[in-house]
């Protein structure tokens, strides 16, 4: 299918970032212009913060080539990923909002699998998959099923963790903005403690097959950042107790 730029997209993929690997990120994008299928899509970019001005020139250009990627944020400080994720999905054209980290690479089958299975089970309003674990330079170190493949058990699993791997997720715009966004209080688990209103107020579901290569480094927040994640994750877990422990 020729792209129209009238055309309004299906889905609206959204990688904010904040001084990325410009490698790493030129791999995200390509990955998503490579996606299979003929669904309409569009790329919004958030810029968290950034102020290396060869990525910002690479990507206003990357733009002015390809009008489906398009870029905002800021540049003058970083507010964090939940604002970020807020700033960019309200900006979103698709009904169909999908994950990716600017350090992490889509499976050229995942829009398409994501999508027809969103399109097929329309009670369900969120999906997540499984992973492939790779090195910097996307070789393969293992993989992660630690993922739900259902709503019953994505409430099980809240109690002791994260329940999806966050940038292999789909879901459905009307259902963050049913659930009042990303929250903005929980520094580095910001797609843990959103997903205690999903829970609440949507339905989840899994698929299990790995459609999103997680490149694992020491740059990475779960690192970088271990203890504000952890002292955020801690909260969540307390909640998520008191709101689903029978």
């Amino acid at each position: 299918m020729l792209y129209d730029d009238s055309m309004k997209p299906h889905v609206s993929w959204v990688i904010p970032f904040h001084n990325p690997i410009n490698e790493w990120l030129g791999d995200a994008i390509d990955s998503i212009i490579g996606q299979n299928g003929d669904c309409p899509w569009e790329l919004i970019l958030v810029n968290d913060g950034t102020q290396d001005d060869i990525l910002r020139e690479t990507l206003y250009l990357a733009y002015e080539l390809d009008p489906r990627i398009r870029l905002t944020g800021w540049d003058n400080e970083c507010r964090g990923v939940a604002v970020a994720l807020n700033h960019g999905i309200s900006k979103a054209r698709g009904d169909i909002i999908m994950r990716l980290d600017a350090d992490d690479v889509a499976k050229p089958e995942r829009m398409m699998l994501q999508t027809l299975f969103l399109e097929d089970e329309q009670d369900i309003d969120l999906v997540g998959t499984y992973v492939e674990f790779v090195d910097p330079l996307l070789k393969n170190i293992g993989w992660g099923t630690k993922s739900a493949l259902s709503h019953d058990e994505a409430v099980i699993i809240m109690t002791a963790s994260c329940p999806f791997y966050h940038p292999s997720i789909a879901f459905r715009k009307d259902l963050w903005e049913r659930t009042g966004g990303y929250p903005t209080d929980y520094p580095h688990a910001e797609d843990y403690a959103w997903y205690l209103q999903v829970l609440q107020q949507g339905r989840v579901a899994g698929m299990d097959m790995p459609l999103t290569q997680l490149r694992r480094h020491p740059r990475r927040v779960s690192v970088t950042n271990q203890y504000e994640q952890r002292t955020s994750s801690d909260r969540v877990r307390t909640e998520a107790g008191r709101l689903f422990s029978s």
